[in-house]
């Protein structure tokens, strides 16, 4: 069997693992796949007929981006669990984030206050103050929903932001057509200020999620770094050192005084204390 290993980017959440994975089993010749949300990597491993681009596709298919690591690499060259982070990290909210939202959200709460003083028969005038109020937010804060949506839809699939796309564009294309065509309504009902709302309420969400997301991987990282990357392997009496990803199973791995176990097993010889808080 043949283990290939492929950085991937633009996963946030177990859904997305689930769906890497689930694609990548699908390739022919593949035995098994598992993707670390931590590390931003896949380990696949197939019978040899999986070509990379192959399984590069099928990243691709399930809507993120997918690379081929060198099996050559050496344990300099590999990323280290710090530098797969930094993709993670560049996603944490900012303070311009923050008041980006708090605009909006100031510009919701003012729609909501015209729609609620504007009674049962709102004017013409109120209509289009408050379309003029809700579109920046529509635009705005929807766009990323949207985008999201309709790369879910490209794939055959749908998530959160294909529901919040849907809902606030048929309550704010229904209010569009109630306004242009007001004239001719007996009673005009329009929902700007929730599609407004919407967008506000779950935009903050969305940070409150990305700024716990972004400390949870700061911790789970944390953690990452404190495994060696290297296992000092006692073969044929002679001791090696060598990446973890060469360590078998069977193989009798040497630990000096002060130094961290690098893989799991089962003590053969000698006495000491570990600490097992990792």
């Amino acid at each position: 069997m043949t283990t290939t290993t492929l950085a991937v980017t633009g996963m946030r959440c177990a859904g997305c693992v689930a769906s890497v994975e689930k694609h990548l089993r699908a390739v022919p010749g593949v035995e098994s796949a598992q993707v670390n949300l931590a590390t931003a990597r896949a380990e696949v491993t197939h019978d040899g007929s999986a070509a990379p681009a192959s399984l590069v596709q099928a990243v691709e298919n399930a809507g993120f981006q997918a690379q081929p690591l060198e099996e050559g690499d050496d344990d300099e060259e590999e990323p280290s669990p710090h530098d797969a982070h930094a993709h993670h990290s560049s996603e944490g909210v900012t303070r311009a984030d923050w008041l980006r939202w708090a605009g909006f959200a100031i510009l919701g709460a003012i729609v909501m206050v015209i729609a609620m003083t504007a009674g049962m028969r709102p004017s013409l005038g109120n209509l289009w103050l408050q379309l003029l109020l809700t579109a920046p937010i529509q635009y705005f804060l929807g766009k990323p929903f949207y985008q999201g949506a309709w790369n879910r839809l490209k794939h055959r699939a749908a998530d959160m932001d294909t529901l919040v796309a849907l809902g606030t564009s048929v309550a704010f294309g229904y209010s569009l057509v109630v306004t242009l065509f007001f004239p001719l309504i007996d009673e005009p009902v329009v929902y700007y200020e929730t599609a407004a709302m919407i967008l506000v309420l779950i935009s903050l969400g969305k940070l409150l999620e990305a700024r716990a997301r972004s400390s949870a991987m700061r911790a789970i990282t944390g953690l990452l770094e404190l495994q060696p990357r290297t296992a000092t392997v006692v073969r044929d009496g002679v001791q090696h050192e060598v990446p973890l990803r060469e360590v078998k199973p069977g193989d009798v791995v040497l630990v000096r005084p002060g130094q961290r176990v690098p893989v799991d097993g089962a003590v053969l010889e000698g006495k000491s204390e570990i600490d097992q808080a990792v």
